[in-house]
């Protein structure tokens, strides 16, 4: 009753529910939206900020500090995560050098996706010509060391200055920290992983 299907040979690839990215744009949408699932388990741990932010006198002994710290820091790792990726951000969209570093980085990795589409596309350089891994490899090495000359004084200046209050808020919070942490044992948590 129906003609047999005949297959022209365009279509290919194993039917296992995966789209394959169909430019660099796509991989990259696909690495991010990966990643983000991947860490959505910090934003779960997050702590009520109530209780983060409830402050006690100081202790007077050493080993209680050293307790304090090494308990609070656990107990909430998450807030400390979110409130330093936000110091940082803050940080770096308030500094113009960095945000015209970002512009060019930004642009640069542009230029570079679109061209890598292309797949006559072939940069020699030094007399040696570079194929796709290695411009991306290249690209990222280069925006490293960019990153490190023109933020990292103010990258290392945030994290130093944002350790100094996590120890500080650590050493300071009054919270039942130390009975939940007891009671909970969190199977996803990288932590109890090792």
């Amino acid at each position: 009753m129906f003609p047999p299907m005949v297959s022209t040979g365009s279509v290919g690839g194993a039917m296992d529910g995966v789209r394959v990215p169909a430019n660099q744009f796509e991989m990259v949408k696909a690495v991010v939206v990966g990643q983000l699932s991947r860490y959505s388990s910090v934003t779960k741990t997050v702590r009520p900020w109530k209780e983060f932010v409830v402050v006690a006198k100081p202790p007077t002994s050493g080993d209680v500090i050293v307790k304090k710290i090494q308990t609070n820091v656990r107990y909430y790792q998450s807030n400390y995560l979110l409130l330093v990726t936000v110091f940082l951000l803050l940080s770096i969209l308030t500094t113009p050098s960095c945000l015209v570093l970002f512009a060019v980085l930004a642009a640069g990795w542009g230029f570079l996706l679109k061209k890598n589409e292309d797949p006559n596309y072939m940069l020699v350089l030094a007399g040696i010509p570079l194929g796709k891994p290695q411009r991306t490899i290249l690209a990222s090495v280069v925006s490293g060391i960019l990153i490190l000359i023109f933020a990292g004084s103010l990258i290392l200046s945030v994290l130093a200055l944002s350790a100094v209050a996590v120890s500080a808020h650590a050493v300071l919070n009054n919270s039942n920290a130390p009975s939940q942490l007891e009671n909970e044992v969190d199977e996803d948590d990288p932590i109890n992983q090792i």
